[in-house]
């Protein structure tokens, strides 16, 4: 698979945005985003979503992708909060 950096932000309440990609990664609709491992931070591979659409130009100088979440967000009923240790 595709291993690249990249910050995901939150956009318009209920999506999310893939930003900082390097131009040089290949991006794809349909391929997963997880999280990193970092010391005090999320643990290793939790689903972010899958890219929707990417939605940067040839002249940006990082590339920007619209997350599918895996879920409903106006199903959703509950949520669980993670905090480090």
């Amino acid at each position: 698979g595709v291993r690249a950096t990249g910050l995901v932000r939150s956009q318009h309440y209920t999506s999310l945005l893939l930003t900082t990609v390097p131009r040089d990664v290949p991006l794809k609709g349909g391929q997963a985003v997880v999280t990193e491992a970092k010391a005090g931070a999320l643990p290793f591979g939790l689903l972010l979503g899958t890219i929707a659409g990417i939605q940067s130009s040839e002249n940006d100088v990082y590339q920007e992708a619209a997350l599918r979440l895996p879920y409903d967000v106006d199903q959703l009923q509950a949520g669980v909060v993670l905090l480090p240790r």
